[in-house]
């Protein structure tokens, strides 16, 4: 099947607890399987402007396991800060715009379908993995983030879970020594 989109919202509560979700996330499809297929060809294509270094300085940020790109804003987190709460904004002009096909493929689905309100989303921030990579357990800062934050997974079936201590060995996931999660 297609990826989700995830998001907070009122009206998805009931249906979420119904389905073992933690309270304010709902999951819910919103693209074909063909408009998926034409959203990962545009991700892929950032990838190629990343390697030609067509992209400004605080677009891009590169790990072994994950590259991460920032439109509209960038941030600072995890090494980068002393601490929690220490996080940032990148000044505007350090980053690129949001792609249009990020506007029109994107974030006009969710604008459609009332997920968030016309105009309110100003940045998106896509997470390239390779294998073996994953988003560790984290809380995204206030400061820097209004609720709802909306995840959209692609080229895999992605899932989030919750209640898991995530162990990780010489830079690789421990399935052996990480907790099992209460929900998934």
């Amino acid at each position: 099947p297609c990826p989700a989109a995830l998001a907070a919202g009122a009206a998805a509560e009931a249906a979420a607890a119904a389905r073992g979700l933690p309270k304010g996330l709902s999951v819910r499809p919103l693209w074909s399987e063909e408009e998926c297929r034409s959203i990962e060809r545009d991700i892929d294509s950032i990838r190629v402007l990343a390697d030609a270094g067509k992209l400004k300085s605080g677009t891009v940020d590169r790990t072994p396991l994950r590259s991460k790109y920032f439109f509209g804003y960038g941030y600072t987190y995890g090494a980068q800060v002393a601490g929690k709460g220490q996080e940032q904004l990148l000044p505007p002009e350090f980053v690129d715009p949001i792609p249009e096909w990020v506007h029109t493929k994107l974030i006009s689905r969710l604008e459609d379908d009332r997920v968030v309100p016309r105009g309110w989303i100003n940045s998106a921030v896509v997470n390239d993995y390779l294998p073996g990579g994953m988003i560790v357990s984290h809380v995204d800062p206030k400061q820097l983030f209004a609720r709802p934050i909306c995840i959209c997974t692609f080229f895999a079936e992605g899932r989030l879970v919750f209640g898991v201590r995530f162990v990780f060995a010489d830079r690789k996931f421990s399935r052996e020594k990480s907790t099992t999660p209460d929900h998934e």
